[in-house]
């Protein structure tokens, strides 16, 4: 999400809202090889045909002066820094300039996510960009999956199964 150049997040962008995001800090996947960096988890919304965006900005970084360095965050995690689960400072690299590095203490970590979470659950919830199940979406419905279960069982029932044909051939003394 830090990264100046802005093309992945515009793709996103336009065809979905973002309804939160959560910063992980480095070291969560530390377990997983090359996974030491933070982590982010963005939930988004698919925004139907012809509706226009009510997303929070999240294509856009700012420059940020953190730990004696000048380091890109995305505009999102500046204007929500509660979002971030730990402390941001400025990694340097040895082949670029610093990135935005973030710290915490791993027994909060767990208190941490699920309240940034509920954070992104409010917020989609406040701007109507929360789940609306298709009963009270206007337009033509497609069948769930559970009607489609209901429709393929009714079916089975009113066929009965057909014998496999060597229980047939038993049936009639010939055998195979």
């Amino acid at each position: 999400m830090d990264q100046p150049f802005p093309e992945a997040r515009r793709h996103l962008h336009l065809v979905a809202d973002l309804l939160g995001a959560v910063r992980l800090p480095a070291g969560a996947h530390r377990r997983l090889p090359g996974l030491d960096l933070p982590t982010d988890l963005l939930v988004l919304r698919h925004r139907p045909d012809g509706q226009s965006s009510r997303s929070q900005d999240f294509e856009h970084t700012t420059t940020i002066h953190v730990d004696d360095r000048d380091v890109e965050i995305n505009t999102y995690f500046e204007n929500n820094i509660g979002q971030v689960l730990g402390t941001v400072g400025a990694d340097p690299l040895a082949w670029g300039p610093a990135a935005v590095t973030v710290s915490s203490t791993p027994d909060r970590l767990d208190r941490d996510l699920a309240e940034g979470l509920r954070n992104i659950t409010a917020h989609g919830l406040r701007t109507g960009l929360a789940y609306a199940p298709d009963a009270i979406r206007p337009g033509p419905q497609e069948p769930s999956v559970a009607d489609l279960i209901r429709q393929r069982d009714s079916q089975a029932a009113a066929t009965p199964p057909r014998p496999h044909p060597r229980h047939i051939h038993r049936r009639t003394g010939l055998d195979r």
